[in-house]
């Protein structure tokens, strides 16, 4: 499966997702969150530099994901993704310090949701 395949293939699956769950206006959800981080996904699976947009993307989803339960399930949705997409687990703990942005957790494939 070709990467604009998979990435389809994510997206449409996310859709499904918040199509079943119920969630508040100001929340934001794996199908809101993975068309955001789109401008990440060359850099995430090794295949170009970080950019501007990615970092502008990565800032909004974190500054949208305020509460503990919307970061797990979002923990979780990025957890599936990546292992869909084929992300370079590596680039993934890089982006908070090439962003510059500060997080209380690193951002890491293995990283158990729920601690």
């Amino acid at each position: 499966m070709n990467m604009g395949t998979r990435f389809v293939f994510v997206m449409a699956f996310c859709f499904l997702l918040s199509r079943l769950s119920s969630s508040q206006s100001d929340d934001i959800s794996c199908s809101q969150a993975i068309p955001l981080l789109f401008p990440c996904r060359l850099y995430l699976i090794g295949s170009a530099d970080i950019s501007s947009d990615c970092c502008v993307a990565v800032n909004t989803v974190n500054q949208l994901a305020n509460t503990t339960e919307i970061r797990r399930n979002l923990c979780a949705c990025f957890k599936s993704v990546a292992n869909i997409i084929g992300v370079v687990p590596e680039k993934s703990r890089q982006l908070p310090q090439l962003c510059n942005i500060s997080l209380s957790f690193p951002i890491d494939p293995s990283l158990d949701c729920n601690s």
